[in-house]
């Protein structure tokens, strides 16, 4: 009975895979900011940039609307989707300065295109931009830019001028053009027999006829493919990244984590071995989805994920089970398991649902990082190292909370074992890292070192963990110290991967760049203090009854 309610979870965890060959938008390939994609990838991305969301539902009547009906919904038949609020500001003091509806976060294209405050205060921030290269932006004129990018966006969709899905004639590299222009290119005869099927694909859409929609798709496509075969992309790339993009593999993987977590809680003291061995296998099942999404993430994009937050959150959430998957093979004791499982858990459910701040899509790289080896192998490295630490920072949490509020003594000088163990394995990791970044500076930059904001904060956090350890070996802490020393180290850590780019947002590392999320990490960081200020405080009630 569990062996089958097991393959019964699995069959619906793969559902999306038993429906990857039917016939749809994928096959037209789109251009986009120099990456050729699947049209599918296109709505599902700028829906994401539009709204934070990868559906939309109708307030006027729940009706639920997919990315793909809602992007050609704009692109097909624009003015209706002017009034539906589709544009997220979802930063509270900007909304008010705006004068909008502080009970909502999405508003209309139509209500905030003519909104005086909103136009007052981007005329502010296009002057500042015009008097000075890279001025110093607060959080209301960043959010500004980012509500104009989204108008932006939404009026290109509206025009037709996002959907560059005509191929240059001969170059691989070359730019790709919509039908309006496709008679500079082609000649008027292709021209037309291309507008002829896009007049057909709208009548059809907008007459709701799904059967000729997708008939008239493969045909586009092909005729489409036929101008420039060489150039037009694969069927079987373009339908790689759309499996990709429908299987949600990240998702798929948090999701096994939760349930491997669960069967480990609750088998902890009933059912251990058989719990263990299902616990095991569920944390694999996560980890196989991983590692299929970092693959095919890779193909994809021709590099590995190392350019933006939501790469190294998945990659960090992927190193935190991978060494605890070594570690448990190793010492058998599910407790590196039970630590790996939330913090994947968390890390993954973040990039998976706050697409306003970590942005899943795929873009090229910018020129300071392509075909650089030694970037790679450096952010790569350092982020396993923020992985043994958030393992360790979890297993700390375990630590404290045996020591201090319960009387295991014999589990908690094992986690203080393991915790050891997790944090040796950051510093090198960590030491390694730091040096590789300062040959990657030097083949990009000319310099090794420039005590930019990133650079600093990355040795803080290292310094920080080699004093825990050199400490721990002097004997000026004990156990207890060296678990409340991980919890405090990392918010280093945490300034160093987050704040430098999403809070001070200065620096040579501009790429990263990001907003949003501050008052999340704010409360995270408050919450360990009180963690830990609570911990100490029933540890020392607890010795003084001694």
């Amino acid at each position: 009975m569990k062996k089958s309610s097991f393959f019964i979870l699995l069959t619906v965890l793969l559902q999306p895979l038993l429906a990857w060959n039917s016939p749809d938008l994928w096959q037209i390939a789109i251009q986009e900011q120099g990456r050729k994609k699947p049209l599918t990838t296109m709505t599902q991305e700028s829906l994401m940039s539009l709204s934070g969301r990868s559906s939309f539902t109708r307030p006027s009547d729940e009706k639920k609307f997919t990315a793909q009906e809602v992007i050609l919904g704009i692109w097909f038949n624009p003015e209706p989707w002017k009034k539906e609020p589709l544009i997220l500001v979802n930063y509270r003091p900007l909304v008010e300065e705006l004068g909008l509806d502080p009970k909502v976060s999405r508003f209309s294209f139509e209500s905030l295109q003519v909104n005086s405050a909103y136009l007052m205060k981007l005329k502010e921030v296009r002057e500042m931009r015009m008097r000075k290269a890279n001025p110093q932006l607060d959080r209301t004129q960043k959010e500004i830019e980012s509500l104009s990018s989204k108008l932006s966006l939404f009026e290109n969709l509206s025009l037709g001028r996002t959907f560059e899905i005509v191929p240059h004639p001969n170059q691989k590299g070359g730019h790709w053009t919509t039908l309006e222009r496709t008679e500079e290119i082609y000649g008027a005869a292709i021209a037309q027999k291309l507008n002829g099927y896009y007049e057909g694909i709208k009548t059809s859409y907008l007459e709701n006829n799904q059967e000729l929609f997708q008939k008239q798709i493969i045909e586009f496509a092909q005729e489409l493919r036929s101008l420039s075969p060489e150039v037009y992309p694969t069927s079987s790339i373009l339908e790689k990244e759309y499996r990709y993009s429908e299987l949600h593999p990240f998702r798929k993987a948090w999701i096994c984590y939760a349930i491997g977590l669960l069967i480990l809680l609750l088998t902890a003291r009933w059912q251990e071995d058989l719990g263990y061995r299902l616990g095991w296998g569920m944390v694999l099942s996560g980890f196989g989805f991983q590692i299929y999404g970092f693959v095919t993430r890779t193909l994809i994009s021709g590099r590995p994920p190392v350019t933006n937050m939501y790469e190294t959150i998945i990659w960090c959430a992927f190193g935190v089970v991978l060494f605890a998957l070594i570690l448990e093979a190793i010492y058998r004791k599910r407790q590196f398991l039970l630590a790996a499982c939330p913090v994947a858990v968390i890390s993954l459910i973040l990039a998976d649902t706050q697409s306003s701040i970590f942005s899943s899509a795929i873009h090229p790289l910018v020129p300071v990082l392509r075909n650089n080896f030694w970037l790679t192998v450096h952010v790569l490295t350092i982020t396993l190292s923020y992985a043994a630490f958030a393992l360790s920072l979890a297993i700390s949490h375990m630590a404290i909370w045996q020591t201090s509020f319960k009387n295991l003594k014999k589990e908690s000088d094992l986690l203080f074992f393991y915790n050891y163990r997790a944090l040796q394995i950051g510093v090198l990791l960590i030491a390694t890292g730091t040096l590789l970044g300062a040959v990657w500076a030097n083949y990009s930059w000319g310099r090794f070192w420039d005590w930019d904001p990133k650079e600093t904060w990355a040795l803080i956090a290292f310094l920080s963990y080699l004093i825990l350890l050199h400490g721990k070996m002097a004997g000026w802490w004990s156990d207890l110290g060296v678990a409340v020393g991980s919890i405090i180290a990392f918010q280093c850590v945490l300034m160093a991967w987050y704040g430098v780019n999403f809070v001070l947002g200065v620096g040579l590392h501009s790429y990263g760049f990001g907003v949003g999320g501050f008052q999340y990490v704010i409360g995270y960081v408050f919450l360990e203090i009180l963690f830990i200020a609570v911990g100490l405080m029933r540890y020392k009630i607890k010795k003084s009854e001694i």
